[in-house]
C-alpha cells in the first residue's frame, strides 16, 4: 500500500499497511464510507481532518505515550547507525541524536569499516 504524505508517496510495510486497510474499512461513519475523503484520519466537520490536539487525546486515553514512544524508537535507531546518518534522515539536530547514543553507550568510530 502507498500513500501520499506531504506529496510524497510512501510505501508502507505489510503489517501496517493491513491496519490502515482496517482503519480506512471502519473509519467513518455510513453515509461516508463510499465517497472518497482525502484524509487518513476525518474530521466531523464535512472535508476536514481532525486536529493534532483531539488525536492526541485519543492516543493518550488508550494509554500510550507518543513522546515517551518516540524517544525509545529514537534510542533504537542510534543503537543500529550512527547519530547523524539519523539526525539526517529524520530532521533532527546532530546534538539531540548524540544526546540519544551517549545515553545508550552507542560508539559508531569504527561503522564504516564494518559496512564494508
Amino acid at each position: 500500500m502507498i500513500i501520499i504524505v506531504d506529496a510524497q508517496p510512501v510505501e508502507l510495510p505489510a503489517l501496517f499497511a493491513t491496519l490502515i486497510e482496517q482503519h480506512l474499512a471502519d473509519r467513518s461513519p455510513a453515509n461516508e464510507k463510499h465517497r472518497p475523503l482525502p484524509w487518513l484520519f476525518p474530521g466531523g466537520k464535512a472535508g476536514h481532518h481532525i486536529t493534532h490536539s483531539y488525536l492526541l487525546t485519543q492516543i493518550r486515553e488508550l494509554g500510550l505515550n507518543p513522546l515517551a514512544n518516540r524517544n525509545r524508537a529514537l534510542d533504537d535507531l542510534v543503537t543500529t547507525k550512527p547519530a547523524p546518518l539519523v539526525a539526517d534522515l529524520f530532521a533532527y539536530s546532530d546534538q539531540v541524536t548524540t544526546k540519544h547514543a551517549n545515553e545508550n553507550a552507542v560508539e559508531f568510530a569504527t561503522y564504516a569499516s564494518r559496512r564494508e
